[in-house]
């Protein structure tokens, strides 16, 4: 599954949810990301693949990618952060932080957690 900001319109949301499939159950190769102090994560660097209820991949499933918010924080997640608006998280602090993917559309309600560790 291809990850971007903001990729697909509002009307080609609509249209991905008007269509009948069944979403089972996302999967990614690794629920575990490994990052240092300062990195910066590319969203689009995440493998999620969208899978039927026939166990089959299933393409162009929209998606929403949330991130934990911890205190102090581990990531920089500002409205306005031009990292957050290019596709990427920034690490700012030492710790653990999640990001839950779920689909998009009310009648595929998938989801996974990716768990970051950052070190100095």
């Amino acid at each position: 599954m291809r990850v971007a900001p903001q990729m697909f319109s509002a009307y080609q949301n609509e249209e991905a949810c008007r269509l009948p499939r069944r979403i089972e159950r996302l999967e990614a190769p690794t629920r575990t990301i490994a990052l240092q102090l300062g990195d910066r994560l590319t969203l689009s660097t995440l493998r999620i693949v969208a899978v039927s209820d026939g166990n089959v991949a299933v393409p162009n499933v929209p998606i929403i990618i949330e991130a934990e918010e911890l205190s102090p924080s581990v990531i920089e997640l500002r409205t306005g952060d031009l990292d957050l608006a290019e596709g990427r998280v920034r690490t700012v602090g030492s710790g653990t932080f999640h990001l839950r993917i779920r689909t998009l559309c009310s009648a595929t309600n998938a989801g996974i957690t990716i768990t970051g560790v950052v070190t100095p």
